[in-house]
């Protein structure tokens, strides 16, 4: 009943309290609004989601609900399952920030110690997975676009990651299904939609085992870090054929090479930055510079020649106090 809903995690501050909460006719949704935030930090949206449906667990909390699409009945609707009204009660106004939530809830996600153990270090691992393959999945879609979305003889593997990511990232299948379906859609020639079913089958059974606790001790058994693809970058990299030109434009699918010339670019920066927080000169800076005084010994040059006539190379340097070879380039450039 409205205004009857009592949930302890609320009132012990284990959780914050909820804009909404939907008697949808067939349970309860709680809804958090938040202030709006860029797509990149989808992986930290959705540690938070795990986190909070971590809390509810004990009344049922439903892992379905947590994928980003998630769409909920609106208020005044009637479920035509249970032929139930929905009802909304609106708790507050206030829009969370995101990052305001980690902090509060979630500190652990801000730790750098890789040594944790339990359900904080879990976390830490599972955010850091999730952010991983969140990045994975730009890239492959980055790589379509820079291709044109030509990818006849890449197809099926471009489906087959892309479908596999999603089921670790969602941990929504069908939601992995319908958009791996929507990215073949937008080949050039795309596959027809029972052949890229079929071909990618294995993605979902690889994801499946990923969350077996039986075969992921198999699979570490094997000397595997878990089961599931565990791909190396390298492999990737093999499999679509991913050029160097084409690694500078991607975030995560990378090989050593362009890792190193990233760095080499950093530490270019860093050394600009640092140089000019010290007073050093850009480069145009100092080669205006170089140009003013050019011009101004080239006048120079000029003047002592019409004061002298009949002088060398050799006395007019020593009368601006210059090398001979310099006399000579400022001369051509007088003469020009």
């Amino acid at each position: 009943m409205v205004g009857k809903l009592d949930i302890e995690v609320f009132y012990d501050n284990i959780l914050p309290e909820p804009n909404l909460i939907i008697f949808s006719g067939r349970g309860i949704v709680c809804v958090w609004l938040i202030e709006p935030v860029p797509y990149k930090a989808l992986p930290l949206w959705k540690a938070v989601e795990n986190y909070f449906y971590e809390q509810l667990s004990y009344v049922g909390a439903d892992k379905k609900s947590l994928d980003p699409t998630r769409v909920f009945r609106i208020d005044g609707s009637v479920n035509s399952k249970s032929k139930r009204e929905v009802v909304v009660e609106y708790r507050h106004g206030d829009r969370y920030v995101l990052r305001d939530l980690q902090y509060e809830y979630l500190p652990e996600l801000t730790r750098t110690g890789t040594g944790k153990k339990g359900r904080k270090g879990e976390l830490v691992r599972l955010h850091n997975i999730q952010t991983l393959h969140y990045a994975r999945l730009l890239d492959l879609i980055r790589l379509a676009e820079l291709r044109n979305y030509d990818l006849k003889g890449y197809r099926e593997l471009f489906c087959f990651l892309y479908r596999y990511w999603s089921c670790c990232l969602t941990d929504d299948p069908d939601e992995a299904l319908r958009q791996m379906i929507e990215l073949n859609a937008g080949f050039k020639e795309p596959l027809s939609e029972k052949e890229v079913i079929r071909a990618t089958k294995s993605a979902e059974k690889a994801w499946m085992a990923r969350n077996d606790a039986k075969a992921n001790e198999e699979a570490r058994k094997k000397g595997y870090p878990g089961a599931g693809y565990n791909l190396k970058n390298s492999t990737i990299i093999r499999w679509l054929d991913i050029t160097p030109e084409e690694q500078r434009h991607l975030q995560t699918i990378i090989d050593a090479n362009e890792k190193r010339r990233r760095k080499r670019e950093r530490d270019r920066a860093r050394t600009g930055e640092l140089r000019r927080g010290q007073g050093a000169k850009t480069r145009e800076e100092y080669l205006e510079e170089q140009r003013e005084r050019t011009e101004d010994k080239a006048w120079q040059l000029q003047k002592a020649m019409e004061r002298h006539p009949d002088a060398t190379n050799k006395q007019l340097a020593m009368m601006l106090q210059i090398s001979v070879r310099r006399v000579q380039q400022l001369k051509r450039l007088v003469k020009n």
